[in-house]
């Protein structure tokens, strides 16, 4: 993309469930100059792919999602190198079902280079 899109500064890798582990693994190989995690699976997989990832990382999370488990996500969280941020969405399950403007607006922000700073 970078190549396709000539003065693309901005190449944000994005996953979301087991996929947002695969972005943090990927994120070292990529040309990427963000990652995203949405709704990573910390009830059964850490979060150990990003604990190496120097990019700015942003991770969202419902309260209501059965494969993420807050408590293991925020021990976890807290190890990851900076910069991260983390933004939750109270109701939302693994699912987002009928989130997707609140989605939206959480992530926009970090995709848009106007992020101002973690939780």
């Amino acid at each position: 993309l970078a190549d396709a899109v000539p003065g693309t500064a901005r190449r944000v890798l994005v996953g979301y469930s087991l996929g947002a582990i695969l972005a943090g693994m990927a994120a070292a190989a990529t040309r990427a100059t963000h990652v995203i995690g949405i709704s990573p699976p910390v009830a059964k997989v850490g979060l150990e792919a990003y604990r190496t990832c120097a990019l700015p990382k942003l991770f969202l999370g419902g309260d209501d999602d059965f494969a993420f488990d807050r408590s293991r996500f925020d021990e976890e969280f807290e190890r990851l190198p900076e910069p991260r941020a983390f933004r939750a969405l109270r109701g939302a399950d693994h699912f987002f079902r009928q989130e997707e403007e609140r989605v939206h607006r959480a992530l926009a922000p970090f995709l848009l280079g106007r992020e101002e700073g973690g939780e």
